[in-house]
């Protein structure tokens, strides 16, 4: 009666919170025929409303869609549907906006603004983006390693800070006006003790993350780069897929997820893909890699075409281009450690002499992403999404 009535979840993964097997329609409505008493017609029309309210594209289409078939952005916005459908007394909404882009984030926002106002529901906002907590918190608490280390208003957290990890935290925010040399890490701010102990560390005007790169450098840099060949090609680059299908005539009418797109990649050189959720940068993504096969053009990788190429003849590429998947949790083998998850491509692709070497390389890369080498043989349950994802950052 309490759960999903009164109190809702948000979980912080979307891609395994919503059951594969039932369409995303039915797992709304079955909240609503259970918490409400609604009957089918009734449940239907409100899930279609709420579909509609948390800016679903196509919302009568994905009450028939199963959630394998929507982005990530797109799995969270039914999640949070989900969630608000019982009007509930306190919603916990842990990281509920990691998925989404910048606009259909400042929808879901005011969205649980609104509903906060009209049920006077009270929230739990779980996020480590400071600019989401600065706008829908009233009152912040900072939590670091399992304790509350300082709460106040969002005002006196954000312009007072008085423990150095909230300092550290707020530092650590990448400036939008300039370019760093390096970006900063909580590290530069604070360090531990023995025995648990934090102090804070004042740093000199020159160093290195507070020096920001000029124009005229990162214009220069660019112009180098360029001289170079390019890594990657990608010409008039498709990726369609059928709507309805009939084994009689095939398919007519397609979903463009990728449609006509070219660019270049050069050695040494950082393309951003930027578009809300559902405009198919993942897609390209994994047609790039030959995860999903594209449907025209040309994928070119050091000047040779590896579009379609068959799965022995794209293995000795795999050591050379990698992926870090959005989902972290379904991304992981649940039955293997996650020292053997790192592992495991480097043995695949017969790296280093010896085992053990190979062991200390996986210790070595678990250090770098901030995880200790005793979790090695700890299971992806037992790990947070943002540990998980530091994980499968590690394997990549």
């Amino acid at each position: 009666a309490i759960q999903g009535g009164d109190i809702a979840l948000v979980f912080q993964e979307p891609m395994t919170s919503l059951n594969p097997v039932f369409t995303c329609g039915y797992q709304v409505m079955e909240s609503l025929q259970l918490h409400k008493r609604l009957n089918k017609a009734e449940a239907r029309k409100q899930t279609l409303e709420l579909f509609k309210k948390v800016k679903l594209p196509d919302a009568e289409l994905k009450l028939y869609a199963y959630p394998h078939q929507l982005s990530g952005g797109q799995k969270q916005r039914v999640m949070i549907a989900m969630a608000m459908s019982c009007n509930p007394r306190l919603l916990i909404a842990d990281q509920p906006t990691t998925a989404l882009d910048v606009t259909v984030q400042s929808t879901i926002l005011k969205l649980m603004h609104d509903l906060k106002k009209e049920s006077s529901m009270s929230m739990i906002f779980i996020t480590h983006d400071l600019g989401v907590i600065a706008e829908v918190a009233d009152k912040v608490a900072v939590m670091y390693k399992g304790k509350i280390v300082e709460q106040g208003t969002v005002e006196q957290i954000f312009s007072s800070p008085k423990h150095p990890y909230t300092k550290g935290l707020l530092a650590c925010r990448p400036p939008l006006d300039k370019k760093l040399k390096r970006l900063p890490v909580v590290a530069d701010f604070m360090k531990v003790g023995d025995h648990g102990e934090v102090e804070e560390i004042l740093a000199p005007e020159n160093a290195d993350w507070k020096i920001s790169i000029t124009e005229f450098e990162q214009q220069a840099r660019l112009e180098k780069l360029q001289q170079q060949k390019p890594i990657l090609q990608i010409k008039n680059l498709s990726t369609w897929f059928p709507k309805k299908k009939s084994w009689l005539e095939g398919s007519k009418d397609f979903i463009k997820a990728v449609d006509d797109v070219s660019f270049d990649v050069y050695p040494g050189e950082t393309l951003g893909l930027v578009g809300e959720s559902g405009c198919g940068k993942t897609t390209l993504g994994r047609s790039i890699l030959n995860l999903i096969p594209s449907t025209h053009g040309e994928i070119l990788y050091k000047g040779k075409s590896i579009r379609g190429l068959t799965y022995n003849e794209m293995l000795p590429l795999r050591k050379e281009m990698q992926i870090i998947f959005q989902d972290p949790y379904s991304s992981l083998n649940p039955r293997m450690t996650i020292g053997n998850a790192i592992l495991e491509p480097i043995t695949v692709h017969g790296m280093y002499g010896s085992q053990a070497e190979r062991k200390e390389k996986v210790y070595e890369l678990m250090q770098k992403v901030s995880l200790k080498p005793e979790m090695f043989n700890r299971y992806p349950h037992e790990f947070s999404g943002g540990q998980r994802q530091r994980v499968c950052i590690a394997r990549a």
